[in-house]
């Protein structure tokens, strides 16, 4: 709702600079090219009635070639303002109006893995986890991943690392963390959930080998490096099983 709120600050600011612009453009033509001056509430008038297309009070003959010009260009940038607001601001209105809200916390939980950032390295956990029974969660920055996430079904939560979305899982109540983001936001997430005392396993996807060692001191238990879908795969299932033994 945010978002639409500044689109609409921005249509109003555009549509009052548009005005403003257009008023002193058409006192300007009528004074030196029809010798006809008109004053600041009368070409604000002609500007409205423009802009808005619904037709003409007092002014509707011009004979200068360059005002004519003028108007039919300010009659084109009225239709297109009209077809620009549906794109702008009354779709996207009744679009998120209507669409389903995606859930900010989750009902108390226990014994549950939390996965941080969702993508095809932990596709195959995720489905193996829900097979076996054992609850999940997954956090989700991306709002779009997150509602595609939730209409299939999976249990998950939309938010930022930075506004406290760990603490909004439960994480101190969960058996496992994994994070699967960039190598520099795994480590920020693998600290926030040690500083807020999470003791579990959490097991980070690591893109660099390079970046093994600083995971590691950041609080990691053990590590997954991405390089390959067999690899993630048989990884999953070994996490699985590691998991399993601890219920």
């Amino acid at each position: 709702m945010m978002r639409l709120h500044q689109r609409l600050l921005a249509l109003l600011g555009l549509l009052i600079l548009l005005l403003i612009v257009t008023t002193i453009l058409y006192m300007w033509g009528m004074t030196y090219l029809e010798g006809k001056p008109r004053g600041f509430w009368d070409a604000l008038e002609w500007a409205g009635e423009s802009l808005s297309t619904t037709g003409y009070g007092r002014d509707s003959n011009w004979n200068h070639p360059l005002m004519v010009s003028y108007v039919v260009l300010v009659q084109f940038v009225g239709v297109f303002l009209v077809f620009l607001v549906f794109p702008i601001y009354v779709i996207p209105f009744f679009e998120e109006r209507f669409e389903t809200r995606l859930p900010k916390e989750i009902p108390s939980l226990k014994e549950h893995v939390v996965i941080f950032d969702y993508g095809p390295p932990v596709a195959t956990l995720l489905t193996e986890l829900e097979q076996a029974g054992i609850a999940t969660v997954v956090v989700e920055e991306d709002e779009n991943d997150a509602r595609r996430l939730h209409e299939q079904g999976h249990r998950v939560i939309h938010g930022n690392l930075d506004e406290g979305v760990l603490q909004k899982t439960h994480l101190i109540q969960a058996r496992a963390l994994i994070v699967n983001s960039t190598d520099d936001r795994n480590a920020a997430t693998i600290l926030t959930a040690r500083q807020l005392g999470f003791k579990g396993e959490i097991l980070a996807l690591v893109e660099d080998p390079y970046h093994r060692e600083p995971i590691i001191l950041a609080g990691a238990s053990a590590l997954q490096l991405i390089s390959g879908a067999g690899a993630l795969a048989m990884g999953a299932v070994l996490y699985l099983v590691a998991i399993k033994r601890h219920r």
